[in-house]
């Protein structure tokens, strides 16, 4: 499983998560503590971005949101009650959603061009993609 964000003018590093490791709220949580965050701190020291993720289950869960609101200048929310809107959550649309729509599917295409030995080859391509 690969992580990738993009911004204006940046992207992040492409974030391997090992074989094996379940992706649950705590799982996530304790990934975007310790990469996405520490990158996004390293990368935008105090200027402002807004961070903005789909619709998972694992991103969606209370605590997920409440430590992303607490820890970026600017987040996309979405509104888990039932009994209210989605808040600022924008439909699903290829103009809100780069990765899913567009980067995903050239970077699979670039990465997978050849056949790869092991996992870290296809790793090291997905990188140089």
């Amino acid at each position: 499983m690969v992580w990738a964000g993009v911004g204006y003018g940046v992207k992040t590093p492409l974030f391997f998560i090992p074989e094996g490791v379940k992706v649950d709220g705590p799982g996530y949580r304790e990934f975007l503590r310790k990469k996405v965050l520490t990158w996004a701190r390293r990368m935008y020291g105090q200027r402002e971005w807004v961070f903005m993720q789909d619709g998972a289950p694992s991103h969606k869960a209370e605590e997920t949101q409440n430590l992303i609101r607490g820890n970026v200048p600017e987040f996309i929310e979405v509104d888990i009650s039932s009994k209210r809107d989605n808040g600022d959550w924008p439909p699903n649309s290829p103009d809100l959603n780069l990765v899913d729509f567009s980067i995903w599917s050239i970077l699979k295409a670039e990465a997978c061009s050849k056949p790869h030995q092991s996992i870290e080859a296809l790793k090291k391509s997905s990188v140089a993609a």
